[in-house]
């Protein structure tokens, strides 16, 4: 059922049932897209936050094991063993990040 705007009609009725039309399209357009549009944001911000820790974290481990490299013997103190030993810390501590369970819950 379509009314025509006040510009082309007096009845002020049309407008009122125009005007509940548009809040309840826009009511049903913020309950199908708002919790979408919340969780994406979430989970952006954490992915976001996870990867720049992981990115600290990395610099830190990488300084770690070239100190403990540095003072172990002669033979073990190479770019390769520290970069390899920096690698192996970090898919260890993504692996043991990974199964920690994170449950978003938007109300």
């Amino acid at each position: 059922m379509s009314y025509p705007s006040s510009y082309y009609d007096i009845n002020p009725i049309h407008d009122t049932v125009h005007l509940q039309q548009m809040r309840d399209i826009a009511h049903e357009t913020v309950i199908n897209e708002v919790p979408d549009i919340c969780k994406s944001i979430c989970y952006d911000a954490i992915n976001r936050a996870f990867n720049g820790a992981m990115s600290g974290m990395k610099i830190d481990i990488n300084r770690i094991v070239d100190i403990t490299c540095k003072e172990m013997n002669a033979q073990f103190h190479s770019e390769e063993v520290s970069h390899f030993m920096a690698e192996v810390l970090q898919r260890e501590l993504i692996n043991a990040l990974s199964s920690i369970d994170v449950k978003l819950i938007v109300s």
